[in-house]
């Protein structure tokens, strides 16, 4: 083992264990890395090929592939909910696997020797695959074993494929978080103004808060209403407040003839059939005038105000 990390130039050092015999050939930690050898399994390999599956786990090592994997995993995770991540992950195991082959054969390993090697490794080792860790059994085997007889392992677009993946992950990855993030002023704006906007009430330039009960006027006989996510509604609820503009005085405005059918006059200003108002006289609805085709005020009723006789 020595031997092939110096001709690979790994730095780390990297730690041989032997195991019991249910457990598989596979590299193990991220920043102390170990290659974990199953007990009767150099039994059952020749020199080449048990150093050809050794020379497999050790590109693990030079490719970080523990790390590169563990980050997939956690995004996975984290996006469990999004199929396409799935995916992504279980071909960036495919292309891990074909990349060490394909580092594997290029040393100088005879393919047939790799090949049976990887077969006798997955005959000792049937039945435990074990999570969390790179080994040379694992992932689509009968395509790596085409590949490795066939010498197409070599094949130039394996990088570019591995690139193409890596960013697509990366991209699907971060543009959720980059989205967010720009949203984030927006959204509280908005989030902010729905607020304020769907609880407050404004009534002649001054706001009032929910549930606020506005007498609209400064006698006693004037309506009343009441702030419900930013709009008036009628009420009979004792008043909380007294209706009054932005410079102090109060909203009360005198009844003026009118010859309008649709719409009455009350100091200098036109309102629509129906509204209500406070006079000096109390409260005034703007009713239409039948007999004469227009408007005129009249008191308010109970009815008007939402309350039974």
């Amino acid at each position: 083992m020595e031997r092939l990390r110096q001709h690979l130039r790994i730095r780390k050092a990297v730690r041989l264990r032997l195991t019991g015999g249910e457990s598989e050939l596979a590299l193990w930690g991220i920043w102390r890395p170990s290659i974990r050898i199953p007990q009767g399994l150099s039994s059952q390999l020749t020199p080449i090929q048990f150093d050809s599956v050794l020379l497999h786990e050790l590109i693990h090592v030079r490719r970080w592939d523990n790390l590169a994997s563990g980050f997939v995993h956690v995004v996975v995770c984290v996006f469990w909910f999004h199929p396409f991540l799935w995916w992504v992950e279980r071909r960036l195991i495919v292309e891990r696997e074909r990349a060490c082959d394909e580092m594997v054969v290029q040393s100088g390993v005879e393919p047939e020797t790799y090949a049976a090697a990887i077969l006798k490794v997955c005959r000792f080792q049937l039945g435990h695959v074990i999570a969390g860790a790179s080994g040379i059994s694992g992932s689509d085997l009968n395509c790596r074993m085409e590949l490795i007889m066939s010498n197409d392992s070599k094949n130039a677009n394996a990088g570019l494929r591995r690139v193409l993946l890596t960013a697509l992950a990366s991209v699907m990855t971060l543009v959720p978080f980059a989205i967010g993030f720009l949203q984030q002023p927006t959204l509280r704006a908005q989030q902010s103004s729905t607020s304020v906007g769907s609880r407050a009430c404004r009534y002649a330039d001054v706001e009032y808060p929910q549930s606020t009960v506005l007498q609209m006027g400064t006698i006693s006989s004037s309506p009343k209403k009441v702030c419900v996510q930013g709009s008036w509604q009628k009420t009979n609820r004792a008043a909380t407040a007294v209706a009054k503009d932005s410079t102090q005085s109060p909203a009360i405005c005198k009844p003026q003839q009118s010859t309008s059918p649709k719409a009455c006059i009350c100091g200098g200003v036109e309102f629509s059939l129906g509204a209500m108002v406070n006079t000096p006289d109390g409260a005034m609805r703007c009713d239409k005038f039948v007999l004469g085709q227009f408007t005129t005020w009249r008191a308010v009723t109970s009815s008007d105000l939402g309350r039974s006789q």
